[in-house]
């Protein structure tokens, strides 16, 4: 029955709001600890320190103390200073309401023996002329002459407030070596009886109180080193697991610079240490990939330079073997002889082109291009660029259309840079358009940025294709036979101009609706 009850209560407990919320905070709390390595040192060293001060407070109890005893003398000077004041008062306040002469010896004597007086025990009064010599007295005084001088030297030296007196004995039951001997104080005050001058002294020996405080003297200093110790000892037991998760990164990280980088570093926690072997392992999968990716590019690179060659070779032997048709003359006529001479210049033009291009890569890709931005009118180079190469678009049936909305847009860019984009990119749509067909180029500004659009239709390009048309040395058309063929650098080089400018360009592809978009920060009329 017992048993069930302590079920029921705990059942209740852990159902009650404050307990699931304490749950709560205390989960909280431990999963900050627990993922964040500065609470979990606070967390540590707030430990520790706990632990430290237990054993330094047993310790110094325990094996560095000693019992000791205070005696405390308390001479009650303000309180003697009171009554030497009550009494000087009194016998003003007499004096004046009774106009009391010098010689009315008995008020005298009755003063001296009233409660009035509120003389202390062993306190005494007396009544002196100027010189110091005692003409009334209290029954019990002794005294017939002051010096005033030494009066007032005592005076002088006497303290206003209560002294302490302390002396300290080692062990309870031991004798007090030092004891304090009570001294006689005295206080004068004028006073006028019956016109003339007189002083009021007023002697005696202030109250003493006697404390006595027994208690038990512990060694600080002791207690601390032991303290220190502790903590010491407690810490390097308590971060030594921290220490061996260092240790192992550092030896993963020696694996990874040796060059494993397939090793991977254990992860334990969720902490910051922990994260910095994760990020270490992904540094490496990382560097592993580009490893791959370099090595991928190389192949690409080899791939290119065979595909160069060859587009080099053929238009070189083309070249050649016309011109030797005309060195020899073997042509039948003049216009056979235009006809061979044309041929040789398109071939030459290809292979022009095909240089440029490999060497606005090779500067490109060695960091060597350099670009001097100037203030231009974007909307008059992109009409520019567009009337230059509608020509080259009739000749392959194309139509070439603007679409310019603002007729003035400034940019501060390399005018002969962003012309070889919008070629390269035109010529990329002349290439691969349907034809007969129609290319749109456009320019707007839309907040503080100016957007280039190049429209056409052609083979529609999945998703994957279309993130890799800016990369170097990919080629859309595999075909190397038919006429559309080219280096694969014409839309990276351009791609690398516009980032150089501090834009973006990229493609778009929706059914058979290729776009090219360029976007460059405009300046604000």
């Amino acid at each position: 029955m017992r048993i069930k009850r302590i079920e029921k209560l705990k059942e209740n407990i852990t159902k009650s709001k404050f307990y699931i919320k304490g749950n709560e905070k205390f989960n909280k709390i431990s999963d900050k600890i627990r993922t964040n390595l500065k609470y979990e040192l606070i967390f540590l060293v707030g430990f520790c320190l706990i632990i430290s001060l237990i054993g330094a407070v047993v310790s110094s109890r325990l094996f560095f103390s000693e019992n000791r005893r205070t005696v405390e003398t308390i001479v009650g000077i303000e309180a003697f200073t009171e009554s030497a004041k009550s009494a000087a008062e009194g016998l003003k306040m007499k004096v004046d309401e009774g106009n009391i002469t010098i010689e009315d010896s008995k008020f005298f004597s009755e003063f001296f023996k009233s409660e009035n007086l509120a003389l202390g025990e062993n306190h005494k009064g007396y009544v002196t002329d100027l010189d110091g010599k005692v003409i009334y007295k209290s029954p019990d005084a002794k005294e017939t002459q002051f010096s005033i001088f030494q009066l007032l030297v005592n005076a002088s030296e006497m303290p206003n407030k209560d002294t302490e007196y302390v002396e300290e004995r080692i062990g309870l039951g031991e004798r007090s070596i030092n004891s304090y001997s009570p001294k006689q104080m005295t206080k004068m005050f004028p006073i006028k009886i019956g016109g003339k001058e007189y002083y009021f002294i007023y002697e005696g020996v202030p109250e003493i109180v006697v404390k006595t405080n027994e208690y038990r003297q512990t060694n600080e200093l002791l207690g601390l080193l032991v303290g220190t110790l502790i903590f010491i000892i407690t810490f390097l037991y308590v971060i030594n697991r921290k220490v061996k998760d260092l240790d192992e990164i550092s030896d993963g990280i020696k694996f990874i610079a040796n060059g494993d980088l397939s090793y991977r570093l254990k992860i334990r926690g969720a902490d910051e240490v922990s994260n910095i072997a994760n990020n270490i392992n992904l540094m490496a999968s990382e560097i592993e990939k580009k490893i791959q990716s370099e090595r991928a590019a190389e192949k690409t690179k080899s791939e290119l330079i065979t595909n160069v060659s060859h587009d080099l070779r053929t238009p070189l032997t083309s070249i050649m073997g016309y011109i030797g048709l005309l060195k020899d003359k073997r042509y039948k006529n003049e216009e056979e002889m235009n006809e061979y001479l044309n041929i040789a210049f398109n071939k030459s033009e290809k292979l022009k082109i095909l240089i440029e291009d490999l060497f606005e890569y090779t500067k490109l890709n060695n960091a060597e291009m350099k670009i001097e931005k100037t203030k231009v009118n974007l909307s008059n180079i992109v009409s520019q660029i567009a009337d230059e190469m509608t020509p080259i678009f009739e000749e392959n049936d194309l139509i070439l259309l603007k679409n310019i909305i603002d007729d003035k847009i400034i940019c501060e860019l390399d005018p002969n840079k962003m012309v070889r984009v919008l070629e390269n990119i035109l010529s990329n749509a002349s290439k691969y358009s349907y034809k007969p067909g129609t290319v749109i180029i456009g320019l707007y500004e839309n907040e503080g940025e100016a957007v280039i659009s190049v429209r056409n239709r052609g083979d529609n390009i999945e998703q994957d294709k279309l993130n890799k048309l800016f990369d170097r040395f990919y080629r859309g058309d595999e075909s190397r036979a038919t006429e559309s063929g080219g280096t694969g650098l014409g839309l990276a080089i351009a791609k690398s101009i516009v980032n150089m400018h501090g834009g973006h360009m990229w493609a778009e592809c929706v059914g058979n609706d290729i776009t090219f978009y360029i976007k460059i920060k405009s300046i604000s009329n």
